[in-house]
């Protein structure tokens, strides 16, 4: 069962960038885990910020929640 609080850190990784908007701004964000990463229920994971990482569309014919970027 997942949990039901999503773990937030305060502080986005200065040596890093957003996959979603590209920058290093220093806010909020979260990790997000990189599929076929996993092993015993540990995960690689990029750090994203929070707002990027809302979903902000849904297909409902499908059942996907997304977030649509520019470019893409």
């Amino acid at each position: 069962m997942m949990s039901k609080e999503l773990r937030t850190f305060d502080h986005f990784p200065t040596e890093q960038t957003c996959i979603v908007c590209g920058a290093s701004d220093d806010t909020k964000c979260v990790l997000i885990a990189i599929d076929g990463t996993y092993d015993d229920h540990i995960s690689e994971a990029v750090p994203v910020h929070l707002g990027c990482a809302v979903a902000t569309n849904y297909s409902k014919s499908v059942g996907l929640i997304y977030r649509r970027t520019n470019g893409l």
